[in-house]
């Protein structure tokens, strides 16, 4: 199944007014640097906040939208309020059929990026894809999202930028990058200040970046299916910058040099001469963006 909206007091919806509203691109995936209208809509006299409006629902990937309302049947979420200031800023309702919720195979793009699958607080596996990937040569870091080849107004170089829907989870995966990866990298091996400056509000914004690369979902579509705990908040975060690998190089690279020191001074190291921390998740603050 998917999400159905609801914009009260409206008469009808258009790709204009769903892109004002932060909508189109969640509902629809874009192609060709345009976002096409892939949705359905339709009047209702009566919907979730008692007034009449208009039901939409996207209609990419589906043989069929259920497209009605019947209160006891659906489960329903209203505006945030002006002080949630997490997320698009919307005026519309956020519903689905309460025992057929859209679930990743309902949301899922067309093309997808490959990543790392998470389980996420739904119990399913959601493919959150690798952004930013720590790699050896000239750059640092590899990009692992599609870029496109363009010259250089400025230099006349060729140059071939993330593409322009990738953007964003480009620049959130180096923000990730400085305070999980840096680290690592550094002389002495990291303690558990680790990614202490990282808040909860930081989180939940790359994870609705993450997770909208791949799927139909924003900030309030994934609060309102329930998908985030402390550790999916990790997960995912961790899968963007492919965190796994580089701990392992940087144990790996702590274990040679433990070695290297005990031989130089006459010892020998044991199976726990090697002490390593799990980097802090994110602090319960909440970001102000």
């Amino acid at each position: 199944m998917q999400f159905i909206y609801f914009f009260p007091d409206e008469m009808v919806v258009t790709p204009a007014s769903l892109t004002e509203a932060g909508l189109l691109s969640i509902i629809s995936t874009p192609r060709s640097g345009e976002i096409t209208g892939s949705f359905l809509s339709g009047q209702v006299t009566k919907g979730p906040s008692g007034r009449r409006g208009v039901l939409v629902a996207s209609t990419e990937g589906s043989d069929q939208v259920d497209l009605r309302y019947e209160a006891d049947k659906q489960t329903w979420y209203p505006p945030p309020t002006p002080d949630e200031d997490y997320g698009h800023p919307c005026g519309y309702w956020i519903g689905f059929w309460t025992d057929d919720p859209p679930t990743p195979a309902d949301l899922a793009r067309p093309d997808r990026i490959e990543g790392l699958e998470v389980t996420m607080a739904d119990k399913r596996q959601w493919l959150v894809p690798i952004a930013r990937r720590f790699g050896v040569g000239p750059e640092k870091y590899k990009c692992e999202l599609p870029n496109h080849y363009k010259r250089d107004a400025e230099t006349g170089r060729i140059v071939w930028p993330v593409l322009a829907r990738y953007a964003e989870l480009w620049d959130l995966s180096g923000d990730l990058a400085e305070v999980f990866i840096e680290p690592y990298l550094e002389d002495e091996p990291p303690d558990e200040t680790v990614g202490k400056k990282f808040t909860v509000g930081e989180g939940w914004e790359t994870v609705a970046v993450a997770l909208g690369v791949n799927y139909r979902v924003g900030f309030w579509e994934i609060f309102s299916l329930g998908l985030l705990d402390d550790l999916c908040l990790r997960d995912v975060c961790f899968a963007v910058i492919d965190f796994a690998a580089i701990r392992t190089l940087g144990e790996s690279l702590l274990s040679k040099k433990n070695e290297t020191e005990d031989s130089s001074d006459g010892t020998s190291g044991g199976e726990d001469s090697t002490v390593t921390t799990d980097p802090a998740g994110p602090t319960n603050t909440p970001s102000g963006s």
